[in-house]
């Protein structure tokens, strides 16, 4: 658009599922190549604000799941900065002007959102909290006000993802009032049992914080893990935030150890294990001791069923890691792993 955010002059390599940072380029592979496109996310996400704006503005009856979607989308991208150099997307004054049209639209119609529209509408608002400090009194708290209102009248429709993002983005606002937190936590200790170990320990993180959830949830919580593999749990939390991080700063052996336990705790985060593998397959393994580097020739032949659309890079680890022959002087187990 012509239009552009301030200091975007040129794209710049975007980051997985379009949010999360400002990089990370998006690759694929063709015959023989390799093909790049770098996107920059937040030039892409002002010139989204821009067009949106006057859909917000002119159409009151837009269609609330779409304006739910574009929100949480949105929301998780104000964060972005250009690489160019520039502030970030949230000082852009049209994402203050979409989001409150936006906002407008949804209010007028929320009765009408369905409980997995309220609850991304519910993560957007605690999303753009702390990046939009002007709107927090005149937009977000009444929007927030008018989701608080339809979660305590739709609280039993919500499934247990609705209800882990809700608990989080309410604790994070701590603008939960009594009646809808006493509702709300008994939907979470109703369907606790089939949280997700990934819910479960966002909703330990949340019982870490002082507030409604830390006084009705944390007993139940607790004793939820006892029930469960609490390291498994805890370990996806930690796969998250090294994927989330794309590696950086991760060494070699970092990289190949990662790829073991992904394989030992048969804990597969497909993201995760695919960059792994295309970021050794282009480093020198041989600097690796042979103890790692047989690691993660068990680990990438345990995650090698879930790597068949990769073209070259399983096959280009498989050979650099063979190629460092990790069984010459192994004990015998690793021999036979081998």
């Amino acid at each position: 658009p012509g239009q552009g955010h301030q200091g975007h002059h040129h794209a710049h390599q975007g980051s997985h599922h379009g949010s999360g940072g400002s990089g990370g380029g998006v690759k694929g592979s063709g015959e023989g190549f390799e093909a790049t496109a770098e996107v920059d996310g937040a030039l892409a996400f002002h010139g989204l604000a821009i067009a949106s704006l006057a859909h917000f503005r002119n159409d009151s009856k837009a269609n609330v799941r779409d304006v739910a979607e574009f929100l949480y989308a949105f929301a998780n991208a104000l964060s972005l900065s250009p690489l160019a150099g520039g502030s970030q997307l949230c000082q852009a004054a049209v994402c203050g002007e979409c989001i409150s049209a936006a906002a407008g639209v949804v209010r007028a119609q929320v009765h009408r959102a369905s409980p997995q529209d309220i609850a991304k509408l519910v993560g957007s608002v605690s999303t753009a909290w702390p990046l939009l400090p002007h709107l927090q009194q005149t937009v977000l708290k009444p929007f927030s006000g008018d989701l608080v209102q339809a979660v305590r009248f739709r609280h039993a429709d919500f499934n247990v993802q609705d209800l882990s993002l809700m608990t989080i983005a309410f604790t994070k606002m701590n603008n939960l009032d009594a009646l809808a937190a006493e509702v709300l936590s008994e939907q979470v200790l109703q369907k606790l049992p089939r949280f997700t170990d990934k819910d479960l320990s966002l909703l330990l993180w949340a019982c870490s914080r002082p507030g409604w959830v830390a006084t009705l949830c944390a007993k139940a919580a607790v004793a939820q893990v006892q029930e469960r593999d609490l390291a498994r749990a805890q370990l996806c939390v930690v796969l998250g935030e090294v994927f989330g991080r794309q590696l950086r700063g991760f060494s070699s052996t970092d990289k190949a150890i990662l790829l073991w336990s992904l394989a030992k705790s048969r804990v597969m985060h497909l993201g995760l294990c695919r960059l792994i593998v295309r970021s050794l397959a282009v480093e020198n393994l041989r600097a690796l001791t042979r103890d790692v580097v047989s690691a993660a020739l068990w680990g990438l032949a345990v995650a090698w069923p879930s790597l068949t659309e990769m073209n070259m890079w399983p096959a280009k680890l498989l050979q650099g890691l063979c190629a460092a022959e990790p069984w010459a002087g192994a004990p015998p187990y690793e021999v036979a792993n081998a």
